[in-house]
């Protein structure tokens, strides 16, 4: 397989576990703080603001190690995008003290968007680092085409079958180990570097993401004793009956 052909692969994947992450936050965070409406304009509106960041912060890392980075990246990715679900769901199962209760809350609403900010960061980064090492110019809209397809593909991949079939958790375990993947396979096509560790490191990972792939009941459960994802379905399939009425 050619190049460049790979880095539209490898495009395609990475969009689709990026927007697929914003989606499982967003959709925890509705949950949790309710207002639908509102939590998934906001986190599109930061993860946006994100990945401009991200492709802003590009300029200041090494031409020099642009392969290397970008593997660090998707390893990066699959362990944020994860932690971070666990990293909401978890401070806003704290409870709040009896004064400052409403500040309180402010704070933890701050700071459950982190997560956001921090993956689209990443997110943002991917792009102008596949497509400076697809070499051509012209290549780059091309690469950017891609991105917004793998986008789409995501949404509907994740509306239609990913949270209905298995739910938030297991949802956030797949696409965290495709962004593991994503390295492995960057790492034998285009990189053929000498970071044995950190190669060594994502194959570990991968170990992991399979354990907790193959017990994905028991995980989701483990999870559900800090914060009930059942309440969560219920909204999406009541969510889901009201558009149905409507229509």
């Amino acid at each position: 397989m050619k190049r460049v052909y790979i880095i539209y692969l490898l495009t395609l994947i990475v969009a689709f576990c990026s927007i697929v992450y914003e989606l499982i936050f967003s959709q925890a965070l509705t949950i949790i703080f309710g207002g639908t409406v509102l939590r998934y304009s906001v986190t599109i509106g930061l993860f946006l603001f994100s990945l401009g960041i991200g492709s802003f912060l590009y300029r200041y890392f090494d031409s020099k190690n642009k392969k290397i980075n970008f593997f660090r990246i998707e390893i990066l990715l699959s362990l944020i995008g994860p932690l971070g679900l666990l990293f909401i769901i978890s401070i806003n199962s704290i409870t709040s003290p009896l004064v400052f209760t409403d500040f309180f809350q402010t704070i933890l609403l701050l700071l459950s968007h982190v997560p956001i900010i921090l993956v689209g960061i990443l997110s943002g980064l991917e792009i102008p680092f596949l497509s400076s090492m697809a070499h051509k110019n012209n290549n780059f809209s091309e690469v950017l085409g891609f991105d917004y397809l793998g986008s789409l593909v995501g949404t509907l991949i994740y509306a239609l079958y990913l949270y209905p079939g298995g739910g938030l958790i297991s949802s956030i375990l797949v696409i965290g180990f495709l962004n593991l993947i994503v390295a492995v396979v960057f790492y034998w096509t285009l990189y053929q570097g000498r970071s044995r560790l950190l190669y060594y490191f994502s194959l570990l990972f991968i170990l992991i993401y399979i354990i907790l792939l193959i017990n994905n009941v028991a995980v989701t459960e483990a999870v559900q004793r800090v914060y009930l994802e059942t309440d969560i379905r219920a909204l999406y399939w009541s969510f889901g009956a009201q558009v149905i009425n409507v229509k």
